[in-house]
């Protein structure tokens, strides 16, 4: 059976992550809405503890990037699915600002530029 994690450790985490994913780049954070969760370093299975020298904060994205088994038993896996096309879009929409491209639904100048690739399969561009 998973353990709860004490409030008071959940408190001590999150202000020492400064409430913000951990995970290299991510900007998703507590101040902006995004929810957070606490990852066991070392899985309670093989003898993790709840405390806070164990523990990272990571958003629900990553948190599941780190536990794949977890889309078989998280309700909201749809809502994640969501807001990872939402990053998605957002980032695709700072590309084209950099590579000085329209927002048009022409999307090979950015599948060239991630994969140096000219000629795409039927459906991979849509």
């Amino acid at each position: 059976m998973k353990r709860a994690i004490p409030p008071e450790v959940r408190a001590i985490c999150y202000a020492r992550d400064n409430e913000s994913c951990q995970w290299k780049d991510c900007g998703l954070s507590k101040k902006n809405g995004d929810r957070l969760n606490l990852h066991h370093i070392v899985p309670e299975q093989f003898g993790g503890t709840e405390d806070p020298s164990n523990l990272i904060t990571l958003c629900e994205i990553h948190h599941k990037q780190m536990h794949v088994e977890f889309h078989a038993f998280y309700p909201d896996s749809k809502r994640i699915i969501q807001r990872m096309g939402y990053l998605t879009k957002l980032s695709l929409s700072k590309l084209r600002l950099v590579m000085r491209v329209d927002d048009g639904f022409d999307l090979t100048p950015y599948l060239y530029f991630l994969t140096r690739k000219t000629n795409f399969r039927p459906g991979q561009l849509n």
